[in-house]
C-alpha cells in the first residue's frame, strides 16, 4: 500500500502510472511490443530472490504476506527445488574439482559454476 502525505491510500492506478511505469521509463527498460512491468512482477522477482539466496520456506513466506507455507510452496515449489539441486551440484563440483576450478594466478578471481544458494 502506498500512501498520500496525509495518510490516505494512492489509488492503485496514480501509484501504477507516477510509480512504476515513470521508474520503467526512466530506466529506459520499457520497449515497444514487450509487456509492460507489473507491481506482481516485481513480487515474484523478490520471492526468486529469496529462495536462490537460500531462505527457508518459513522466512519466504512472511516476507511474502502469505498466509501459510503451503501457499509459498504451492506458487515456488519448482524454484525451491531449482535451488536445492544447484546447491548439492556445486558442493558435490567443488569437493571433486574444488582445485581445478581454483584461478592458477592469485590475481585472477575464482570461477563459481552458479551462486545459488549461497
Amino acid at each position: 500500500m502506498f500512501a498520500r502525505p496525509d495518510g490516505r491510500a494512492m489509488h492503485p492506478d496514480t501509484v501504477r502510472e507516477y510509480g512504476l511505469h515513470a521508474a520503467v521509463k526512466n530506466a529506459g527498460i520499457d520497449q515497444p511490443g514487450k509487456p509492460r512491468l507489473r507491481f506482481h512482477d516485481l513480487r515474484h522477482t523478490y520471492a526468486s530472490l529469496l529462495i536462490a539466496q537460500g531462505v527457508n520456506v518459513a522466512f519466504a513466506s512472511r516476507q511474502l504476506g502469505h498466509t501459510s507455507v503451503s501457499t509459498t510452496l504451492n506458487v515456488y515449489t519448482h524454484l525451491f527445488d531449482h535451488a536445492e539441486h544447484a546447491a548439492t551440484v556445486i558442493e558435490r563440483l567443488e569437493s571433486r574439482f574444488g582445485e581445478t576450478l581454483q584461478p592458477t594466478q592469485p590475481d585472477l578471481p575464482a570461477h563459481r559454476v552458479i551462486e545459488i544458494g549461497r
